[in-house]
């Protein structure tokens, strides 16, 4: 029962509860996966647009399958790899943004993605809040671990404060750098962006192309395999009474 959304909600709230929490969260491993897919697929037709997004998906699809077949220890050692290397695509990006920044290449105030007066909608708020409780997903899963735990049960709770207070920290960086070097801001807000390629054309203009296209097939990577490997293998655990 570690981790289990179930046991959580409905022994600490009541049944119904727990009922209601368990099926939405299945219904969260069904849908969440897909779209990590649909994004790294994006990403992929941003720079190569010749090959389709649907192709790119049966792509990272098999991909994740063979890996995931192969066992556990693979998942893990590939996932410790994929780690490292986002880490350091996120150092260069903020590297490169921050010298962009200082080259005067700024679109807007540095307070202006925090709270822009003229933009702010409950509208905008919603959507926004529907990305971030997406990109926070995942540090929750270290609570599965519970019953292999055999020091101080005290630690996983830390590890997840700390996991969580982490993705935060690297969020917020890299969201605040990328507003700020966001090339025609008010076209993009009126408009929305149906390719979902701000992001990278935000790249190539702090950076250049080369930036562009890293960021892009760092994002595939990361979402289409990455995270739909380990969403893949562990999603599931610690919830069978759902």
């Amino acid at each position: 029962m570690a981790g289990s959304v179930y046991t959580y909600a409905g022994r600490g709230i009541a049944a119904p509860v727990g009922f209601i929490a368990g099926w939405s969260i299945l219904l969260d491993y069904v849908l969440v996966p897909s779209l990590l897919y649909l994004v790294a697929g994006v990403a992929m037709n941003s720079f190569v647009p010749a090959v389709p997004v649907w192709l790119w998906l049966v792509a990272f699809v098999a991909l994740n399958t063979v890996v995931n077949y192969l066992g556990i220890q693979m998942t893990a050692r590939i996932t410790r790899i994929m780690l490292v290397a986002e880490l350091a695509v996120l150092a260069i990006f903020l590297v490169v943004g921050g010298v962009a920044l200082a080259q005067g290449k700024a679109q807007t105030g540095a307070l202006t993605p925090f709270f822009d007066s003229a933009g702010f909608s409950w509208s905008v708020v919603l959507a926004a809040a529907s990305v971030a409780v997406l990109s926070f997903l995942g540090f929750d899963g270290i609570s599965t671990l519970a019953e292999e735990n055999r020091e101080d049960a005290r630690r996983l709770g830390r590890s997840m404060v700390a996991a969580l207070a982490l993705a935060a920290v690297l969020f917020v960086a890299q969201t605040w750098v990328a507003a700020l070097l966001t090339p025609g801001r008010d076209v993009l807000i009126a408009k929305d962006d149906p390719a979902g390629s701000a992001f990278y054309t935000t790249a190539e203009f702090a950076g250049g192309h080369w930036l562009s296209v890293l960021t892009a097939v760092a994002t595939a990577v990361a979402w289409g395999f990455a995270n739909s490997l380990v969403l893949r293998s562990s999603k599931g655990v610690g919830e069978p009474s759902a």
